[in-house]
């Protein structure tokens, strides 16, 4: 059975970049909290009762809120030595612990872009090479070792047990929960353009930035959109998000071996919609459906006829058709394997254009 996939690579098939984010033309409205983790008690465990009090977000990369870091069973402290961007701290977690962002919940219906800086640890069970550091979407409040929930966005690392360097999505869909997990982005050929300056292949640093929203359901999608150091690798859409836990964020460790996981310069904003491309209305999506084979599109406002055009990598059109009301079936069936761009447009307007493959 043929399948359909978002192709990620970053290259030129017309003079035209055609780039395959989810959520395009949006800006930072408002940071909400940040932490550079230089003003919290150093190698003093989280969970501790004493210093509560200690462990609100410091805002020092901006912010209006006041939110705090909530480590209820000891899987946390903050490092003392290893901060990559000139400081003296960092958040480390371990044991495969999770620390989560108390004071905060996901409102689906907005758009929120987190960035953090990121080493995820070495080394490789016996089953698998699986040792992790990980931003995780819709958990609980509780900081469970296993969020078994949500989204999660991970990142293995080289390391002692030269594990593949990989950004992969987790999820856990429908009623019953099914987990299941998929390779975004391998960069294990291309180490170099994602780790931060300075930092060595022994214990670097990269930069993670995820832009996230929707509801995952089928009339609103959950879309994420996912970036190493600034560079656009990979997207994810899910119709079929079922539990969302205290619809919290996460950060976490999977795995024992010494080289944990280290976090630094959190920063959680809210964006809004620019008017960067006055044809596209504000609440237009466009994005890949991989179960249904198609093209969905969503709009409150957009009633007109919309046209989209399928071309192969040699620039031939293959296929066009007129979305019937909020969406177009993509005749993958009919499609001989190889990269497609399909171009979809309102009159003479081009709205976007998706690049994907067909395997």
């Amino acid at each position: 059975m043929k399948k359909l996939a978002l192709f990620t690579m970053l290259f030129l098939l017309y003079a035209d970049l055609i780039s395959a984010q989810l959520i395009k033309n949006v800006q930072v409205s408002e940071v909400l909290a940040s932490d550079n983790f230089e003003d919290h008690p150093a190698w003093i465990n989280l969970d501790q009762a004493a210093i509560k009090d200690k462990l609100g977000l410091n805002n020092a990369l901006g912010g209006t809120q006041n939110y705090q870091w909530s480590d209820q069973w000891g899987g946390a402290c903050i490092n003392s030595g290893t901060d990559p961007t000139g400081g003296n701290q960092t958040l480390q977690v371990h044991w495969g612990g999770y620390v989560v962002l108390n004071g905060f919940q996901i409102d689906p219906l907005s758009t929120y872009q987190l960035e953090v800086i990121m080493h995820q640890p070495g080394g490789s069970d016996s089953n698998l090479n699986n040792y992790y550091g990980c931003v995780h979407l819709f958990i609980f409040q509780s900081s469970q070792i296993w969020q078994t929930q949500g989204v999660r966005v991970r990142i293995t690392n080289g390391g002692a047990g030269n594990v593949i360097n990989d950004l992969g999505i987790d999820t856990w869909e429908g009623e019953d929960g099914v987990e299941s997990n998929s390779s975004l982005f391998n960069f294990d050929q291309n180490k170099d353009m994602y780790y931060i300056q300075g930092t060595t292949p022994s214990d670097y640093w990269i930069k993670l930035k995820i832009i996230f929203t929707g509801e995952g359901t089928a009339k609103s999608p959950f879309l994420l959109d996912c970036y190493l150091n600034d560079k656009y690798v990979g997207s994810k859409s899910i119709n079929d998000l079922y539990w969302f836990g205290d619809m919290m964020v996460g950060l976490g460790n999977t795995g024992t071996t010494s080289d944990i996981t280290k976090f630094d310069d959190f920063k959680l904003s809210k964006l809004t919609q620019t008017t960067a491309t006055p044809s596209v209305k504000s609440d237009l999506r466009c994005y890949f459906n991989n179960t249904e084979k198609s093209i969905n599109l969503i709009s409150a406002t957009e009633n007109s006829s919309i046209q989209y055009e399928l071309f192969n990598s040699i620039g031939m059109k293959v296929y066009s058709g007129l979305f019937d009301g909020s969406k177009a079936m993509i005749p993958v069936s009919g499609l001989q394997k190889g990269i497609y761009i399909a171009k979809i447009s309102k009159g003479k307007e081009s709205i976007v254009n998706y690049k994907f493959v067909v395997y």
